[in-house]
């Protein structure tokens, strides 16, 4: 569903869409700081795969989601089955 939808909270109109896709390459960007920084700090190597596995599952498991930009409310919007009559 790509069009606005209205804060289930606050009602206000004021959202934006927020993309799964935002979430996956942030958590790829700190893997790429974890590994520049864990040249100059060996035990930060753990956190490179743990953030890359992280990135990979939340490419699967994440939604896209709404943000509201009052109230902080952030939410997913269900497809509604039709039922026929």
């Amino acid at each position: 569903m790509d069009k606005l939808s209205p804060c289930p909270r606050c009602g206000s109109n004021n959202v934006k869409k927020e993309s799964k896709w935002m979430m996956v390459l942030g958590l790829l960007g700190c893997s790429l700081c974890f590994i520049w920084l864990s040249m100059f700090f060996p035990s930060l190597w753990p956190m490179v795969p743990i953030s890359i596995v992280a990135a990979v599952v939340m490419m699967f498991i994440r939604k896209t989601s709404w943000h509201c930009q009052d109230c902080n409310h952030l939410w997913v919007v269900k497809k509604s089955k039709d039922i026929p009559q």
